[in-house]
């Protein structure tokens, strides 16, 4: 079991590491909602002590954060969100853009269910790297191809689910979606 002091330091560390861009992405209500969610999250039996203070310290940072913003506070909508301005709006069964991740941002990691989650379009030069479960066969599939073959808002899971080898018609047992055309030249992320 982990030490008070080592449980308070993740609670704090974690409540100051609240980042400020969520103040566009989530109105007071969200960020209360998603404090709560967080809270009770945190008293699950089945949760670590550090992952509770950890749990805890998020929810102390987005009610700090609705604290500073006020009860007013709904930012325009946009058209994409993270994954967290994804949960604040399912915690109140609001309606949501899609969980977008920032592919701005190198230095912030591709998280696999953002991924699957967002529109194939915004990842049009990228390429999709595909191992057959059947032969083994290995091929990258630039996005822009595959993506003449989807419905305008497919999303990346809804076209990975298609996916068939040419050869003998399995379906992958591997996919990974890299960054630009070339295999190996930016940022990847397993997906499947």
């Amino acid at each position: 079991m982990a030490e008070p002091e080592v449980l308070e330091a993740i609670f704090q560390n974690t409540a100051e590491m609240v980042p400020d861009y969520l103040k566009s992405q989530l109105a007071h209500r969200h960020m209360v909602a998603l404090a709560d969610t967080y809270e009770g999250w945190a008293q699950d039996r089945r949760t670590t002590p550090e992952r509770s203070a950890q749990l805890l310290g998020w929810a102390d940072g987005l009610r700090r954060l609705a604290d500073e913003v006020g009860p007013a506070w709904n930012p325009p909508t946009t058209p994409t969100v993270s994954v967290t301005g994804f949960l604040g709006r399912l915690a109140l069964d609001e309606p949501s853009p899609s969980p977008t991740p920032l592919l701005n941002r190198p230095d912030i990691r591709l998280r696999p269910d953002s991924v699957l989650a967002s529109p194939l379009g915004l990842f049009s030069a990228w390429s999709l790297l595909a191992t057959c479960a059947g032969c083994g066969e290995a091929r990258s599939v630039p996005v822009l191809s595959v993506r003449s073959h989807a419905t305008d808002g497919a999303t990346v899971a809804s076209v990975i689910r298609r996916l068939r080898c040419r050869s003998c018609g399995t379906a992958p047992s591997a996919v990974q979606i890299e960054e630009g055309p070339q295999p190996g030249a930016g940022r990847q992320v397993s997906l499947v």
